[in-house]
């Protein structure tokens, strides 16, 4: 099993596992840095999507699927990422909170199948 450093190192392990297996990979939530004419940067939070999971990713035959990644196995879901999260279940996507030590799970998911593990916190099934 690999170990991370952080979540940014996870979700690079994640984006090259999931392109080395054809999906197209987004990821949201980070904030606008603008540039200003005269130097330096301003951060302007996206607000509309804080909570929003971390990735989105499209397969052309696994259809799509929402990622929230966490390092520690103990962290809890922020009450806008289980609000974001329970709505596109309540849609009909596919949602997964995905955790760095259920790496097989990771893979499982990223290869079509149903996860080995069971993922929580867990979401009602958009039926089929």
């Amino acid at each position: 099993m690999r170990f991370f450093e952080n979540e940014r190192e996870l979700m690079r392990w994640v984006l090259v596992e999931a392109r080395k297996r054809g999906w197209l990979a987004c990821a949201f939530g980070a904030p606008f840095h603008v540039v200003r004419k005269a130097g330096g940067t301003v951060t302007i939070p996206n607000k509309d999507a804080i909570g929003f999971p971390d990735l989105a990713l499209v397969h052309p035959e696994h259809g799509l699927v929402f990622v929230e990644l966490k390092l520690d196995p103990k962290t809890r879901l922020r009450p806008e990422q289980a609000i974001w999260l329970a709505a596109l279940a309540a849609a009909g996507q596919r949602v997964y909170v995905l955790r760095a030590h259920q790496q097989d799970a990771i893979l499982d998911v990223l290869d079509g199948r149903e996860p080995s593990e069971r993922l929580s916190p867990s979401f009602p099934r958009a039926a089929a």
